[in-house]
Parts: structure tokens; sequence; C-alpha cells
């Protein structure tokens, strides 16, 4: 395949990321929104030209956020550009008023340049983090050889990353995958009377699974393709 077709390909695959998400914002987080009576509080929609080699590129970006005084807020973002280094980036970053209950942070990042594509779980340690859920990380942190990675920023985020290889099946999964868990979130709410501690341990431990089930459903040998290496190098510095 010559380079402009793959690069056409790539581009394909990116406008069905961007509205298979749109699709998910329309038809399943406005009805949940609607449901635990949050409010649209503010919506940014902006449209600008970024500049790279002398030359210049359309960016355009979608940000939305819900507020609600039993819950808290929830933040939506989506950002589509047009040139090869740029990201076409879904993002939601919601913090409940329930410390029990982890603030839901999720990034699906669509690499042009890099043909990956690559997904950011993660929640914010509130010192309610357990042992056993410190002894997934430590686990994740310490094996070379899984698919999945973890790090924390400024921010006390702690993520958990994986990268594929762009195709169809892996946007389809992803966004399945995205919608299954940010409906899990939505769901302890109602049970945030009776949550137990170790509901971060639940969090991460079906975020690790989640992940590893994508590796192996789409056979990704990411350390032939790149080396773990170049994958840490690539997202360590990427905010979640």
């Amino acid at each position: 395949m010559d380079a402009k077709r793959d690069l056409d390909d790539i581009q394909q695959h990116a406008d069905t990321f961007i509205s298979g998400s749109i699709s998910l914002y329309e038809q399943t987080l406005l009805p949940l929104l609607a449901d635990y009576g949050y409010d649209l509080a503010s919506h940014m929609n902006d449209g600008k030209m970024v500049e790279l080699d002398n030359d210049y590129y359309p960016v355009v970006y979608n940000y939305y956020r819900w507020s609600s005084d039993k819950y808290g807020t929830f933040n939506w973002f989506v950002l589509q550009g047009s040139y090869k280094y740029a990201s076409n980036i879904v993002a939601c970053l919601a913090f409940p008023h329930n410390p029990l209950v982890p603030a839901l942070s999720m990034n699906l990042n669509f690499k042009l340049d890099a043909r990956t594509f690559s997904i950011i779980l993660g929640f914010r340690d509130n010192g309610h983090l357990t042992t056993d859920t410190l002894s997934h990380i430590r686990e994740i942190k310490e094996n070379v050889d899984s698919p999945i990675y973890t790090d924390t920023n400024s921010n006390n985020f702690l993520g958990i990353r994986s990268s594929f290889e762009i195709s169809a099946s892996i946007i389809n999964k992803s966004l399945e995958n995205a919608q299954r868990h940010i409906q899990w979130w939505f769901d302890l709410q109602n049970n945030s009377a009776t949550l137990p501690e170790a509901s971060y341990d639940l969090y991460i431990q079906q975020y690790k699974s989640t992940l590893i089930n994508l590796h192996e459903e789409e056979n990704t040998i990411y350390d032939e393709l790149f080396g773990n290496k170049w994958l840490i190098n690539l997202f360590k510095n990427q905010i979640l």
C-alpha cells in the first residue's frame, strides 16, 4: 500500500472514531446525565488554524462541562485535527462529591503520525487506595512484558495505559468499553450509601482486565513492533 493510500485509510479511521464518539455522547451520555440530574454548566466549541513547518492546519474541539449539586461534575472533550501530527482525542473527566467513588478519567487518543490508538484509563488518588489496589499497580509497573503501563502525574492521577495498531475493530471495541465503564461509574452513584472502600480496587481491576483482554482479542504484539521502552517514552508525559 502506498503512503498516500495508507494515510487516507488512517484518516478514514480517524473520522470513524470521531463520529463514533459523537454517537456515544448523544445516545448514551446525554440520557445518563439527564437521569442523574446534571445540568450543562458550559460548552465551548472552537476551531483554529495551527502552524507547523510554515503550513497551517485546521483543528476543532468541543468541550462540555456538566454539573450536579448531588453528584459532582462531568467533563467531556473531543478534539479533531487534520494534519499528521494531530491527535484525535476523546476524553472524559468526572469528579464525584462522594470521596469513595473514584474520579472517572478516560482518554482515547488516535495518533495519526504514530499510527497508534491508545487508551488511558485512570482515577485520582484521594487517599482511598487499598493494599490490594497498590498491589495491582505494583504488579503492572514491575511486569516489563505486560502490554499495559502505569504512571502518575502532578495532579495525583493514576493512569493505566495501553496502545494498539489502528484498526476499525479496536476503535469500535474501545468505544464500546468506554460506554460500559462510564455506565458502571454512574451506577456507583446509586450504591454510594453502601459503597465499600474496595471500590478503587474493583475499578483498577476492571481497567486492567479490559486492556489485557483487548490485546488478546486483537493479537497485538507491541513488544515486537516498538518495544516497551518506546511506548513508555511516548506516553509518560501525556496528561490524563
